[in-house]
């Protein structure tokens, strides 16, 4: 997936490059209360494209932070949980083994006793 991401961020800077070859105009431009005169037409472009990688950047980032965060409490909670279920179980039955287990036990020691199966 990064590998894909990394080919189409290739991509659009290749597609931003050879729009800024084929457009080498130059324009006024004015923002909020700036003027800027003699602008390359692909400035307004790129700062835009650039705008949105970042926040997109910023955005991937804190998902994937957040959703370490979640994996290590839930991670932590569930040893915690596992460890006290295997000391209450210790607690209850210490001495009895799981349904399963006591079965094939006894199918094991029948089996010793009658060699002819």
């Amino acid at each position: 997936m990064r590998l894909l991401c990394l080919f189409l961020l290739v991509l659009v800077f290749a597609g931003m490059g050879l729009f800024a070859q084929h457009n080498g105009q130059t324009t006024d431009l004015t923002f909020l209360y700036w003027r800027w005169t003699g602008v390359p037409i692909w400035v307004p472009a790129a700062a835009a494209g650039g705008v949105v990688l970042f926040v997109g950047a910023i955005y991937v980032i804190a998902g994937g932070t957040t959703w370490r965060v979640r994996h290590r409490r839930l991670r932590r909670a569930a040893e915690e949980l596992e460890a006290q279920n295997a000391d209450l179980r210790e607690q209850v039955q210490p001495d009895r083994l799981p349904a399963i287990q006591r079965w094939a036990r006894e199918r094991q020691v029948a089996n010793v006793d009658e060699p002819g199966r």
